[in-house]
């Protein structure tokens, strides 16, 4: 998450990919199931305080009174949704592979 404080998705997917896919591959853990959740834990950090993207988009799109603050309050029960929603794919892998193991069939 910290990667998503100094840049995009797209940037931090370009440095880390390379690095974490052999490795992934190589523990046997399934690479769509790996994606997924990368790309939910990529989208936390550019809604985590203080330097995240989206939080400057959402102050952009509010009306002029609304403080950071309020901002970063109001984007907090999305962070704690998205991070249950991280522990739940951690803790049950068959939740992101549903569709794909149908395909495979």
């Amino acid at each position: 998450m910290a990667l998503g404080c100094f840049m995009d998705q797209v940037s931090m997917m370009m440095i880390t990919m390379p690095l974490y896919m052999p490795i992934v591959e190589q523990m046997g853990y399934n690479v769509v199931w790996f994606g997924v959740l990368v790309l939910l834990i990529m989208e936390i950090s550019l809604a985590t305080p203080p330097f995240g993207l989206l939080l400057f988009v959402a102050k952009g799109a509010a009306p002029s009174s609304t403080t950071m603050r309020q901002v970063i309050v109001s984007v907090l029960p999305f962070i704690f949704m998205a991070l249950l929603l991280v522990a739940l794919l951690i803790a049950a892998p068959q939740v992101t592979l549903f569709l794909p193991d149908l395909i495979n069939r």
